[in-house]
């Protein structure tokens, strides 16, 4: 893959796990100058410190159990812009001309729940007018504004789509995700270890993961990538930033998604099972990112969650039906073909994982141990933790010594 047209701005998006402790913006801003390079300007979208956004819903819930959207809304949006602000800091340090914006200067405009808004326009002006003077600027991801220019949340973990409507706004190659690995694999490597890492992937596959509960992409990250003929490229978070996955086309590889947040209700009662799927049917807001599937276990229709259900409506009108917390979804997507669903016990989860995956892939040595979080992810709600902490967490960081960024892509 060339790099990108002069004109045509490179978008990358950095996720949470990019920024661990405040020297993870120090690296990310080296990386982004690195790929600075003369006419070349950047879009860089990134998401809150690792951690973050989980421990300010937290702080807020202890305060109202269901606090109102709009706060709730508002609260989120905080974690994100600080992240914003202090990439942009770190790229003015290097001599880099770079600012952040807000999601009045994005251009996306969204209808809908303040914490869960739809994006139903990109307006390209804001991006192309942010840009100018500058080499580089900052977007806080998963944010837009409603009809009333209000700020509005896209949902947790929407940065991805942030970046794929700002390439596309701006007519970029294709859009980089950098994360905690590089690429998307054949199972979850922190599950399975001799998890592959695909080199390619088609947007079908890649959407019907997503769907399963596999964490590689916003679902609508990935529709509007394909309505656009946008390539995503999933690389590892700099400095190393190793390329991994390239999501384009059609290429559709065997992969197991092992779901560890399902929720899942039984259902002797046929009919009660159709009730209540179209009672959510109806509770849906248009996104459908957490889509219910019809799964038989021990003799039993049962209905799962991929993901779990955040918005807590599945537990509202699945009332009357026994709940089955210790169940889990594993999901083998394949081809064009329908995806296979079944039920496990989370205790079997990695071995029936193992198993699946094992008829396809033979065993990888690629030991991997928990996904890492920051211990900076109390920075808002507990200032404590930054004065405790000193210097030390700027120089504490164990993982591998960097390799040169790339120049091009």
């Amino acid at each position: 893959m060339g790099g990108p047209s002069p004109e045509r701005p490179a978008v990358f998006k950095f996720g949470g796990a990019c920024f661990l402790d405040l020297s993870d913006y120090r690296t990310v801003a080296r990386y982004i100058a690195g790929r600075l390079d003369g006419s070349r300007r950047v879009v860089a979208v990134v998401s809150a410190m690792s951690g973050t956004t989980g421990a300010l819903q937290n702080a807020q819930r202890e305060l109202h159990a269901d606090p109102p959207s709009e706060l709730a809304a508002s609260l989120l949006l905080t974690a994100d812009t600080v992240s914003s602000l202090l990439l942009a800091t770190a790229l003015c340090e290097l001599g880099v001309r770079a600012r952040a914006i807000d999601a009045h200067q994005q251009g996306l405009h969204a209808t809908g729940s303040p914490e869960r808004a739809k994006v139903v326009r990109i307006d390209p002006a804001p991006l192309w007018s942010a840009l100018t003077g500058c080499e580089v600027v900052v977007v806080p991801g998963g944010q837009a504004v409603d009809r009333g220019s209000r700020p509005v949340m896209l949902g947790r973990n929407s940065s991805d789509l942030s970046a794929v409507a700002a390439a596309v706004a701006l007519g970029a190659d294709h859009c980089e995700i950098f994360s905690d690995v590089p690429g998307v694999y054949t199972a979850d490597p922190y599950l399975l270890p001799e998890a592959r890492v695909l080199s390619s992937l088609g947007y079908g596959a890649a959407l019907r993961m997503t769907r399963a509960g596999a964490k590689v992409l916003h679902p609508l990250a990935v529709e509007l990538a394909e309505r656009h003929a946008l390539p995503i490229l999933c690389r590892s978070r700099p400095p190393i930033a190793k390329r991994g996955t390239l999501i384009s086309g059609s290429t559709a590889p065997v992969a197991i998604v092992a779901d560890q947040r399902t929720d899942v209700w039984a259902f002797p009662d046929v009919s009660e099972l159709e009730h209540v799927q179209e009672r959510l049917a109806k509770e849906e807001d248009g996104d459908q990112v957490n889509v219910p599937v019809v799964v038989d276990y021990e003799g039993t229709r049962h209905l799962a969650i991929a993901g779990g259900d955040p918005r807590g409506i599945a537990h509202r009108v699945c009332v009357a039906a026994p709940h089955r917390p210790e169940l889990r979804l594993i999901t083998t997507v394949h081809g064009d073909h329908e995806p296979e669903h079944h039920l496990v016990p989370e205790s079997q989860l990695a071995e029936e994982t193992r198993r699946r995956h094992a008829r396809h892939y033979p065993d990888v040595n690629d030991h991997r141990g928990a996904k890492p979080r920051s211990p900076l992810s109390g920075i808002l709600t507990d200032p404590a933790n930054i004065t405790a902490a000193g210097g030390a967490l700027l120089i504490n960081d164990q993982r591998p010594t960097a390799e040169e960024p790339e120049k091009t892509t």
